[in-house]
């Protein structure tokens, strides 16, 4: 099953309780991850059934390119190849054959 989790807590809060709670319900047989951004105080997970690309460059959360952003997404972008071709043509570089990429 597919699905997506996110915690925000005081920054003087411990990391590690909510750490482990992200990590507990992203645990599923298929692909799962975890972000923790302590400064900011925020953890997000993601789970997914890998379809689109069953590779590890498909893996969520996913970071931008520049590494500034990161982005988890519960969906499926329809029209991904076209936007992807339209990128593409603007200078965009992909590394993954994922529909979220064209996100980041």
């Amino acid at each position: 099953m597919c699905g997506i989790i996110g915690f925000q807590w005081h920054i003087r809060t411990k990391v590690t309780e909510y750490r482990f709670t992200v990590h507990y319900a992203t645990a599923v047989p298929d692909d799962s991850g975890l972000h923790v951004d302590k400064m900011a105080g925020i953890g997000l997970g993601h789970t997914r059934l890998s379809i689109l690309d069953p590779s590890p460059l498909g893996h969520q959360p996913m970071f931008a390119a520049d590494g500034k952003l990161v982005l988890i997404f519960n969906g499926e972008i329809y029209n991904f190849q076209e936007l992807r071709q339209e990128l593409k043509a603007k200078g965009y570089s992909f590394r993954s054959d994922s529909d979220t990429e064209v996100f980041a």
